[in-house]
């Protein structure tokens, strides 16, 4: 990605898709995680979201899979050390399988210094 002066931390810069410019967030630095080492080069993964394109910087998917909303619980307080207002709710793909997170991506998108639906910076 392109960086970006003066973007909050958790972006890495913008990519050029098919001529959309699209901004790409780190997962791990928007979360507060932090690790070591990367263990690769990673993926972006390129959501859609009302009007909006966003690229999640993200170590690895394993999988795509669709869900019916009956099957999508509450998050519990804090899943994997990530608050839960971050997380729109958890499912599973089988009842034996592990939780799956769903991520509250407009959440994700808004500063901590903004609020909702105010995108000029602070004076």
């Amino acid at each position: 990605p392109t960086p970006v002066p003066q973007s909050p931390h958790f972006v890495e810069g913008v990519i050029d898709l098919r001529g959309d410019i699209i901004p790409i967030i780190d997962l791990k630095k928007r979360f507060g995680i932090e690790t070591a080492e990367s263990k690769g080069p990673g993926r972006i993964l390129v959501i859609q979201h009302d009007d909006m394109i966003v690229g999640f910087l993200v170590d690895a998917v394993t999988e795509v899979i669709r869900t019916k909303t009956q099957h999508i619980q509450d998050a519990p307080g804090r899943v994997v050390g990530v608050d839960t207002e971050y997380i729109w709710g958890v499912t599973k793909r089988r009842p034996e399988s592990h939780l799956i997170m769903l991520l509250n991506v407009p959440k994700i998108l808004v500063r901590e210094d903004e609020t909702p639906g105010i995108h000029e910076p602070p004076e």
